[in-house]
């Protein structure tokens, strides 16, 4: 009975942060504090703290007249909880944007997939996540070109165009010059032709040759050819515009005859650009592979065989055990002090690339398998060791090879190893989600506290650092907390970095602040209420 008002909206299951709140003070006749302890601990899956709450948690229902099997049966189905919950709010706000995004892609995923691209182009690995997410939904992403593509992304007769934008080293601004001077003058006819319009709008030189790297004006000629010629394309195109700003012409401009102007736009004959290295810009360039590559004609079988993508291990957890799909790019042998021989090599696939390290024992039992440019399924083990003690510099994610698998005699991954590496990465993002909305330490160091209560609709863009001067002005050993009240909510917030001495002359000074509501000290910091 004390359970039914509580879970009634949601059939007896325990699925908000709020129910377990609840559910702790009523059934169990915990405080407030007490039961935002126990909510944040199964958010973050801290299973020490919780088996720390668990004693009081079946004292107090036990004395609330609760038989002790069903105690447990009530911290069972709470621990279940504690594999993924949210709050209310929260979990209203994501379940209706599933539900939009869900009929998005059902029913226009070109189109959604186009704009989830544009709103990450600045970002070449996000690009290539959503690529590739594209070819696994069976939709053809086409390559750049002057002649086709917006400044985004779009979709033209069904298939995604990438934007010029997304190019690296290649300014939005500059993309959005291309297509105006484009949808004003028409398509461009040659190389000549694309100098000739571009350079008056301040295109420079290196901009028109990452362009040409990218495969973006490929359908002007082949891009060695068009290296060749950049040169003197653009030095034409220069001239012709300093003699416009000077008043210049030939007497023959109203002459000049087709035969001339096909003279000009004519490219050097140079041998073609070898498929390994215009490959290589590609994927330098546009962050995946879209013409003709292995990992393309082989996508489908890697995705069956894998458990995730290169682009997605910084989602796993540590320790994870993963099957990832890719090409050997290049590898790097190394000899141990005992004079073993172990190996680095680099593993890539369409979303991105990761160094993975083969044992002594591992590469003696795997080394006929290791060749520049294999297809290959590697099942090893997230690793993150790096970075440093305090966080500050994030530790790389590699992978620690355990098996080395040829693409041809590799199998779909089975449906236990899916399972077990997406509970994995669930695992990770829920932990990550909860560490971002507590902005107060668990278990926060004892004080003294200075609280300071902020007033959020008082706030001025100079605020914060007339703050900070009056704070740091009454320097001392107290730290200090800010407690933001508006719009309906409470957020307190350590401020670091700052210690002040509590004297009257600072509580006074605090006060003449406009946007103080009122200043405190405790001896430690309790969630807002």
């Amino acid at each position: 009975p004390l359970l039914e008002p509580i879970l009634e909206e949601t059939y007896g299951v325990i699925l908000y942060q709020e129910q377990v709140m609840r559910v702790a003070t009523d059934v169990a006749g915990f405080s407030m504090p007490q039961a935002e302890i126990i909510m944040r601990a199964m958010a973050k899956k801290q299973t020490q703290k919780m088996l720390q709450m668990k004693p009081l948690f079946f004292e107090g229902c036990i004395k609330n007249g609760v038989p002790e099997d069903t105690v447990q049966q009530i911290w069972d189905r709470m621990e279940t909880f504690s594999n993924y919950g949210f709050n209310k709010s929260h979990s209203a706000a994501y379940g209706l944007v599933a539900y939009w995004t869900a009929y998005l892609k059902a029913h226009w995923p070109a189109e959604l997939l186009a704009a989830q691209l544009t709103s990450v182009m600045d970002a070449t690995e996000e690009v290539a996540k959503y690529v590739t997410e594209c070819l696994r939904l069976g939709l053809n992403v086409r390559p750049p070109n002057v002649n086709l593509s917006d400044a985004a992304f779009a979709v033209k007769g069904g298939d995604v165009i990438f934007g010029l934008g997304a190019i690296k080293n290649f300014g939005p601004s500059a993309a959005q010059q291309i297509v105006d001077e484009r949808e004003s003058h028409g398509v461009f006819a040659s190389l000549a032709d694309f100098c000739r319009r571009l350079a008056p709008l301040n295109l420079n030189k290196a901009s028109v040759k990452t362009l040409i790297q990218a495969g973006a004006l490929s359908e002007l000629g082949e891009r060695n050819a068009l290296l060749a010629g950049l040169d003197a394309c653009y030095a034409a195109a220069q001239k012709q515009q300093a003699d416009a700003a000077r008043g210049q012409s030939s007497l023959f401009d109203d002459m000049e005859s087709d035969e001339t102007i096909a003279a000009a736009d004519a490219l050097p004959k140079v041998p073609p650009m070898p498929s390994d290295e215009s490959m290589a810009l590609e994927r330098e360039l546009l962050g995946i592979y879209l013409s003709d590559h292995p990992l393309l004609r082989n996508r489908e079988k890697l995705a069956k065989c894998s458990t995730a993508t290169i682009g997605e291990l910084h989602e796993f957890p540590e320790k994870t055990k993963l099957l990832i799909g890719g090409m050997i790019s290049a590898m790097k042998p190394y000899r141990t002090r005992s004079g073993d021989t172990m190996l680095f090599f680099t593993l890539a696939d369409l979303s991105n690339s990761v160094e993975v390290t083969m044992f002594p024992r591992t590469y003696q039992q795997f080394s006929a398998l290791m060749e520049l440019n294999a297809l290959v399924i590697v099942d090893g083990t997230v690793d993150r060791r790096g970075g440093n003690s305090g966080g500050d510099t994030p530790a790389d994610t590699k992978l620690l090879c355990d098996r080395v698998i040829p693409i041809d005699k590799a199998r779909p991954a089975s449906a236990k190893r899916r399972g077990e590496a997406e509970q994995a990465r669930q695992t990770a993002l829920e932990v990550a989600a909860a560490d971002e909305e507590d902005t107060v330490p668990e278990e926060p160091p004892a004080g003294p506290w200075l609280e300071v209560e902020i007033r959020v609709p008082q706030l001025q863009g100079d605020s914060l650092p007339q703050l900070r001067d009056v704070l740091t002005r009454h320097s001392g050993h107290e730290r200090v907390a800010l407690l933001f009240i508006g719009n309906g909510k409470r957020r307190l917030v350590e401020l670091g970095g700052v210690q002040v001495d509590p004297k009257p002359e600072l509580l006074l000074a605090l006060q003449q602040l406009p946007f103080v509501n009122d200043t405190y000290e405790v001896d430690y910091l309790a969630p807002p209420a």
